[in-house]
């Protein structure tokens, strides 16, 4: 999960992934905007996506718009690659 452009991000655990959402784990005290993009890594995907409910140890996301990692050319999202590229494991 990551916002501000890249600057801010941590792993999560995807538990339950529909088209529209998902419903992630998260770090205990981890404070997260509601506005984020959501990388899957199994899946290559990133999501952007709005933080519908947080109960502090875990939130429910909806989608806006989902991209393949692999097919994204925006310059303005580049850093959602890199990211995806530094923890993917190999």
């Amino acid at each position: 999960m990551t916002w501000s452009d890249g600057a801010r991000s941590f792993n999560c655990t995807i538990r339950n992934l529909t088209d529209g959402g998902a419903r992630i784990t998260l770090p205990a005290g981890q404070t997260v905007p509601s506005n984020i993009y959501l990388i899957n890594l199994r899946e290559r995907t990133a999501h952007e996506a709005l933080m519908v409910w947080n109960n502090g140890a875990e939130a429910g996301l909806a989608f806006v718009e989902s991209f393949q990692l692999a097919d994204l050319n925006d310059p303005k999202l580049d850093y959602l690659t890199k990211l995806w590229h530094g923890t993917a494991s190999r």
